[in-house]
């Protein structure tokens, strides 16, 4: 009988070490989904800061600027060859979108004909001597994520942003 007892508490402490394990199996399982959504969210708003020549930002460049390059240059190519009446193709003689991609163009496309082209990253400036207030309320009426902070000389002394990594 006593033996019967001691499997039995012994069934149990491994089943309940069996239920551990799988909750910690389910916590680190959540906390990995949590960190790749984390990881996503960064490179969703990862953006350059564009300078010209004289070292003065221009403006910012995210990955929705480039795909909204990328579907103005499909557009174009499409429409292209739907006037010619050869829809693009590879027997048209007109080069497909992906074509045009691979060729000069994706390569020699000047950065500073991207930016802007999403309407996400607009270059919005207040003088330096704005306040958190000021901030708050042009982020609201201009529906922007970023403000560039300009000093007297007109150069931007600073950049106000509602992600970290600007």
């Amino acid at each position: 009988m006593l033996l019967l007892v001691l499997l039995l508490v012994l069934l149990q402490v491994l089943l309940l070490a069996l239920l551990l394990a799988l909750l910690l199996a389910l916590l680190l399982a959540l906390l990995l989904a949590l960190l790749l959504a984390l990881l996503l969210a960064l490179l969703l708003t990862l953006l350059l800061q564009v300078y010209d020549g004289a070292g003065a930002l221009t403006g910012f460049l995210d990955m929705m600027d480039i795909v909204a390059w990328l579907v103005t240059v499909l557009g174009e190519t499409t429409a292209m060859g739907a006037l010619s009446g050869g829809g693009g193709g590879s027997g048209s003689g007109q080069k497909s979108g992906m074509d045009m991609l691979r060729t000069q163009k994706f390569f020699s496309e000047p950065v500073s004909a991207l930016l802007g082209l999403s309407s996400r990253n607009a270059l919005v400036a207040l003088p330096s001597s704005a306040s958190i207030a000021d901030c708050v309320a042009t982020f609201a009426a201009r529906a922007c994520h970023r403000l560039c902070l300009v000093d007297a000389q007109g150069e931007i002394s600073g950049v106000v942003t509602q992600v970290k990594n600007a």
